[in-house]
């Protein structure tokens, strides 16, 4: 066939899996994969100054793969509701 399929586990490679379940619980509950282009831009927001100061490609691919400690809904929330 002509698509693919995107399971949980392969955003495990990225986020703890606790977090990674946190966030398909809101994708189910709200019926929207609109968080995970929120949670897209939060990371960005917060990894921002980092961003800035890199030189290279990859600089900004160290950036961001490296999302151990990203606790996916404090981010969220600070996003949607703190006022990035």
């Amino acid at each position: 066939m002509g698509y693919t399929r995107a399971y949980p586990r392969d955003t495990c490679r990225y986020l703890e899996v606790t977090e990674v379940l946190l966030l398909w619980d809101r994708i189910v509950g709200f019926d929207t994969l609109d968080i995970v282009a929120t949670l897209a831009a939060a990371i960005f927001g917060f990894r921002g100054r980092a961003l800035l100061l890199a030189k290279t490609f990859d600089d900004v691919e160290a950036v961001m793969l490296d999302l151990t400690g990203i606790m996916a809904l404090p981010l969220l929330q600070h996003t949607l509701f703190g006022g990035v």
